[in-house]
């Protein structure tokens, strides 16, 4: 997985973006690279050095509007990846202030943007994956499936799932590790394991059998890969 890359090379958040602690996580990084610049110059390297390594290249891009996905597909694509990954799921975008709306929560703007996709790229076996954040209402998963598994023909996997949005890790002396906004940032590692677990059986249950499951959280041993897997991933992410 190469990625995400968003249009330009975003501000990233500032002061101290990352704790650990116990083996769990929290991140504000707000999406760092280089944006496509950066990707435009290195990116064919990238997917040759993966595709000399036998393994199939896939690039996440991420959009901060729905219109900028598809544009971001083009340099993915070009550089001969095999599949572009839309990054829905990240929790940490602030604009003056104010955190954004995660795009997978919101149905109709993934539909809007799959259906950009499918319309540049339906005819063409250009192959997608979705990345999308852990969903607390099983009815909201439910719907935003339903989205996803209307746009197989180009869609090929969803990768579940994203870090939990806002937790806040605070230190010995009570202050948040996290120093961005608020402290507030997405929870990753050991504590993610079993709400991956139960994502996964969700996905896996609702979506039709041509889209598989890649699973992601909370994996350090062989025993998380093999517990993702049981649960319906067809591939785990570390």
């Amino acid at each position: 997985m190469i990625g995400s890359m968003t249009p330009a090379p975003p501000p990233g958040n500032p002061g101290t973006t990352y704790g650990l602690q116990d083996g769990t996580s929290a991140n504000s990084w707000g999406l760092n690279n280089g944006g496509i610049p950066y990707y435009r110059e290195h990116l064919t390297r990238m997917v040759h050095m993966v595709h000399n390594a036998g393994k199939p290249a896939i690039v996440s891009v991420a959009g901060f509007t729905a219109d900028q996905f598809s544009h971001l597909s083009v340099p993915a694509f070009t550089s001969g990846a095999d599949m572009v990954e839309y990054n829905f799921g990240c929790p940490n975008i602030w604009d003056k202030g104010e955190q954004k709306r995660i795009f997978s929560f919101q149905p109709e703007v993934v539909e809007y943007i799959l259906s950009q996709a499918e319309a540049l790229y339906g005819n063409d076996r250009h192959a997608f994956a979705v990345k999308v954040s852990p969903f607390s209402d099983a009815v909201l998963l439910r719907e935003v499936a339903s989205v996803v598994a209307t746009h197989s023909q180009i869609v090929r996997a969803v990768t579940v799932c994203n870090t939990f949005p806002n937790g806040l890790m605070i230190d010995e002396h009570g202050k948040s590790v996290i120093t961005y906004q608020r402290g507030l940032g997405g929870v990753g590692g050991k504590a993610m394991k079993h709400i991956a677990l139960g994502q996964v059986e969700q996905w896996r249950h609702v979506l039709p059998s041509g889209i598989d499951v890649i699973g992601v959280g909370g994996v350090s041993t062989g025993r998380d890969v093999a517990d993702l897997l049981h649960a319906g991933a067809k591939a785990v992410g570390m």
